[in-house]
């Protein structure tokens, strides 16, 4: 069973336009929708085929009391402002790699607020708490973010007919 006490005790949030929290997906469950709706229209031209009701559908894996897959919401005044997930593999042909960052969403008067940060570091601590070493995300256009995190370049490759950058951080 996952620790969110301990994910929220590392990771106090302090923030100039308001505080929010981060959540286990578990503990917000009426936010699924929302996201899954976000995740949709954000990437669903890297999920060719997968339509918003097999997204949903899919986000039921992680409610099952696992440390992967996993969601973390950040929320601020009972509405999600972003999320982030751990999963096993976010690259079909990159399943070698494990587990994955994935989902990286902020709502976008939410950003540059440092949530994506803060969102990033809980699910980095999860994963190196679950006794993972490394963590491996792939990216269209955030690579900056992901490089002042401590992430590196793996690779830089087509998937589903868009350029995009796999990156790795040593967790342990």
């Amino acid at each position: 069973m996952r620790n969110t006490q301990a994910l929220l005790l590392k990771f106090p949030v302090e923030k100039p336009m308001g505080d929010f929290q981060i959540l286990d997906l578990m503990e917000c469950t009426h936010l699924a929708p929302r996201l899954a709706l976000w995740h949709q229209s954000e990437w669903s031209h890297l999920n060719p085929g997968q339509s918003l009701e097999e997204r949903m559908l899919n986000m039921q894996s992680f409610l099952l009391h696992q440390t992967v897959p996993t969601t973390l919401v950040a929320v601020e005044d009972g509405e999600p402002i972003g999320s982030a997930a751990l999963v096993d593999c976010d690259m079909e042909d990159r399943s070698d790699w494990a587990p994955w960052l994935a989902s990286v969403f902020i709502a976008p008067d939410h950003r540059k607020q440092g949530v994506a940060t803060r969102l990033i570091g809980a699910i980095e601590k999860l994963a190196a708490d679950a006794g993972y070493a490394k963590i491996w995300l792939y990216t269209e256009d955030k690579q900056s973010l992901y490089r002042k995190l401590g992430w590196v370049s793996e690779e830089k490759r087509q998937y589903h007919g868009h350029s995009v950058e796999c990156m790795s951080k040593q967790l342990q």
